[in-house]
């Protein structure tokens, strides 16, 4: 199941809810245990999925949304300020769909959770993949987070807080860190990074990679010495909010500014990737001995397989190439000739292609439907 596929149902589910409780005027506490109720029922599907931090994005755009909506401003007007998991969630939605916003805060984003335990993150994806799903403890007490001795004692005492986490949840968030860190020069926001320098629960580097990363012409990185991990709730705060204020009173002091994406394919990190792509790998690297290794296999058996000796004859991407993936009708000069061509056309991206002509077949049927009903 996809985000595309979940969003509308908790859409459907999540905004009206919210929205008949305020239009009702029912109390705040009201509203919140509605919402928590429909957070627990968003926790137990959150076993249920593959990538559970795709799904963990929803309440968050939906709230986001919902605060835009009730403040009679556009998204263009929001800033969003996140700190933690939460700043790695905000991220990600940043990244992967392109809200028209006006900038981010991120305080401490956790890329990469400080597992003190030698290799266990291979041995957790090992004993996940063995077992399914489980929930590990978590080493982190309120002690670490802040030097704020309430909000310590707030964070221990708090009977919503609870240890244990999911390891899919782990293992996704792991995940889905390094790919947007990786892929950070595709966020063009304004955002301002807010690092603690006693950070006993994340590493600091991928916080830097993800900065130097960023492409805004308007981004801020602030190393605050001495704060814990809770950078927002420690006990010299003002400091951090001091910097927030500012950074947002001059994304509001000027008209906002779209990213120009007008040379992209000159001088983007995406250029820069088909550049080096297109000179080759590293001589003798893993890399191109792979890809020696599976020219020589083609060629071998290419002979045998009449899908990719047509491929290699007209090009895997010609009309004749596409024509015979449509047909999908192994063929081969003799047995082992028709498996590897099985397996050639059973490969996911002719598959994707085949469904995306049904698609189209369908599409155009309701298009000839809609045109007769006329």
């Amino acid at each position: 199941m996809t985000l595309y596929q979940i969003k509308p149902l908790f859409q459907s589910l999540l905004r009206p809810t919210m929205f008949w409780l305020y239009n009702h005027h029912v109390t705040a506490n009201h509203i919140t245990l509605a919402a928590l109720a429909l957070s627990l029922l968003t926790g137990l599907l959150l076993m249920l999925v593959s990538q559970p931090i795709l799904f963990m994005l929803l309440p968050i755009v939906i709230f986001i949304r919902f605060a835009a909506s009730d403040s009679h401003v556009g998204l263009e007007e929001v800033v969003v300020i996140a700190q933690s998991v939460g700043a790695v969630l905000v991220a990600t939605w940043v990244h992967d769909y392109a809200p028209a916003i006006r900038g981010l805060v991120l305080a401490s984003p956790a890329f990469k959770v400080k597992l003190y335990v030698p290799l266990a993150r291979p041995a957790l994806a090992l004993w996940h993949r063995l077992r399914g799903l489980f929930f590990i403890n978590s080493y982190v007490k309120g002690r670490y987070l802040t030097h704020d001795r309430q909000r310590v004692a707030s964070f221990n005492n708090d009977p919503l807080i609870t240890r244990a986490i999911a390891v899919n949840i782990l293992l996704d968030l792991y995940k889905t860190s390094e790919r947007i860190v990786s892929d950070a020069a595709a966020i063009t926001l304004p955002t301002q990074l807010l690092i603690s320098g006693d950070d006993y629960v994340v590493h600091r580097q991928p916080q830097i990679d993800f900065y130097q990363r960023l492409r805004s012409p308007l981004k801020e990185l602030h190393l605050l010495p001495g704060f814990y991990h809770d950078t927002l709730g420690e006990e010299n705060r003002a400091q951090a909010f001091e910097k927030m204020q500012s950074f947002i009173s001059r994304l509001y002091a000027n008209k906002s500014q779209k990213f120009d994406y007008q040379h992209e394919d000159r001088t983007g990190p995406s250029a820069d990737r088909w550049r080096l792509l297109s000179g080759g790998p590293v001589p003798l690297s893993p890399v191109d001995l792979a890809y020696r290794f599976m020219r020589k296999a083609m060629k071998l058996f290419g002979a045998h397989s009449a899908g990719l000796h047509l491929g290699m004859s007209t090009g895997f991407d010609s009309g004749s190439s596409l024509d015979y993936v449509y047909q999908n009708q192994p063929q081969g000069s003799n047995a082992f000739g028709r498996l590897i061509d099985k397996i050639y056309l059973n490969s996911v991206g002719w598959r994707g292609i085949r469904q995306r002509k049904t698609h189209l077949q369908i599409l155009i049927k309701q298009a000839v439907a809609d045109l007769h009903a006329k």
